[in-house]
């Protein structure tokens, strides 16, 4: 079969499943029938066996969640692209469409595979868990810290730890959860993904931007296949944050300051680290201007309005704490000390090895080491070709992730976006771009059954 028979086999598929209004909505209300409802037709003698029970759970719970996921699909593809890429052609839209689509469903599967064939941990991330997951795949992607992200979307900041997570996330899921009826990990993980697909949108105009249609779609398709990208279809703030930071950076390179710090204001207020945007747009604002001085305006004022999502923050804790920095002293317990940002990487601490729940997540540090060390140094190669404001995000956000010591490296660098288009860029114009998405595929599948299984995947 050719590629065009290949393409055209897509979109057909891609316009039926458009056609199909009302499914996802169906599939929704279907998957909120009550398990115990639904056990009790399957039981012969009208007794309500916990085993039946579960798998009824489970099933409607994989209903929900395939559901939330083609609705995030539809209401990207109608009202997220007018929004954010309006002028992308028709053809482009159905395969970052369907790259989406197709890749978020992969990973709830094979997370889902994952929890049942992966060899348990010796240690099970759910028992943290105070709140009650039904449904089995549910549990696979909410784990670790998403689940202090669902207490404090139910319940706000029981514990002064928890201070540490930043509210954007929570107050999101608490409003959407409204609508899908009161449940907060359905309204996490709707909320992660309605962000992805805006961020894998906004990664395609940055893309055609520097190199047409093609480099477009190819950073497009490349982030969702991402390995790291199983992280954007968990309830964590990181898809979130990621479009958010996407958002103001394409503005921001647009000249639209006041819209690109409000953005940014928002971002600080969902995780710690987005206070940097304030450096990174004052970059992109004098690099604009040639780094001329003279130039400065009162436009540049509204940049400064990144750090009032940190102030908001930090007025909270004040408030529940008595100490407005309650949430960097909770976090000290976590990371003892702010180290030399490279002090991990010369000693080869982040190469290290470790057993137990630790041994996917420490290899996976070491490989996304290597992956930014390398787009670092094809970015420093190609600085004239490619507007520095690419190399100095992704060279803040490298520093950023090794500044507490390599633990999370890899879901710090997730987000650093610049990443995926300087992996696209090399192969514009050449072969083995196919190959590199292939193996992108391979390492996402792999990683997305150990996250199911509990494993520390971080």
């Amino acid at each position: 079969m050719t590629s065009d028979s290949s393409g055209s086999s897509v979109r057909r598929l891609i316009g039926r499943l458009s056609g199909w209004r009302y499914a996802p909505l169906l599939l929704l209300l279907i998957s909120l029938i009550p398990a115990s409802s639904v056990a009790m037709r399957f039981s012969a003698d009208g007794q309500l066996r916990p085993s039946t029970l579960e798998a009824v759970a489970d099933c409607l719970h994989t209903l929900r969640l395939i559901a939330i996921v083609w609705i995030a699909w539809r209401l990207g593809r109608r009202h997220i692209t007018r929004l954010l890429a309006p002028s992308i052609p028709e053809r482009d839209l159905e395969q970052v469409g369907a790259w989406f689509l197709l890749s978020r469903l992969a990973v709830l599967a094979l997370a889902l595979a994952g929890s049942y064939t992966f060899v348990p941990p010796d240690y099970n991330a759910k028992d943290l868990s105070q709140i009650t997951l039904p449904g089995r795949l549910t549990e696979c992607v909410i784990q670790w810290d998403s689940i202090f992200y669902l207490q404090i979307a139910e319940g706000g900041y029981p514990r002064i730890a928890d201070l540490t997570f930043f509210p954007g996330y929570p107050l999101a899921t608490r409003a959407l959860s409204v609508v899908v009826g009161g449940d907060i990990d359905v309204a996490a993980i709707a909320i992660s993904h309605i962000a992805f697909f805006a961020s894998a949108l906004l990664l395609y105009s940055l893309g055609r931007s520097l190199g047409g249609r093609t480099l477009g779609r190819n950073v497009a398709s490349l982030f969702c296949a991402s390995p790291l990208s199983f992280y954007f279809s968990s309830a964590l703030s990181e898809s979130m944050y990621l479009a958010l930071v996407l958002g103001a950076f394409t503005l921001a390179m647009g000249d639209r300051f006041r819209w690109a710090a409000l953005l940014g204001a928002i971002a600080a207020f969902t995780r710690p680290v987005g206070v940097v945007l304030v450096v990174q747009l004052g970059w992109i604002y004098l690099w604009k201007r040639n780094f001329e001085l003279r130039r400065l305006d009162r436009d540049a004022l509204p940049i400064v309005a990144v750090l009032a999502g940190t102030a908001l923050h930090m007025g909270i804790c004040q408030l529940i704490s008595g100490d407005p920095l309650a949430f960097l002293h909770e976090q000290s317990k976590w990371r003892p000390e702010i180290i030399a940002p490279f002090a991990d990487l010369l000693t080869g601490r982040v190469f290290r090895v470790r057993g137990g729940i630790h041994q996917v997540g420490a290899t996976l540090e070491a490989l996304a080491t290597i992956v930014a060390l390398a787009c670092l140094a094809y970015g420093v190669i190609r600085r004239r070709q490619i507007p520095s404001p690419y190399l100095v995000f992704l060279a803040a956000q490298f520093i950023i992730s090794f500044s507490g010591g390599s633990r999370c490296v890899a879901r710090f660098l997730s987000v650093s976006f610049p990443v995926y288009i300087y992996l696209a860029l090399p192969f514009q114009g050449r072969r083995g771009f196919g190959h590199l998405r292939g193996a992108a595929l391979l390492g996402l599948g792999f990683l997305s059954g150990a996250w199911g299984a509990g494993y520390f995947v971080e």
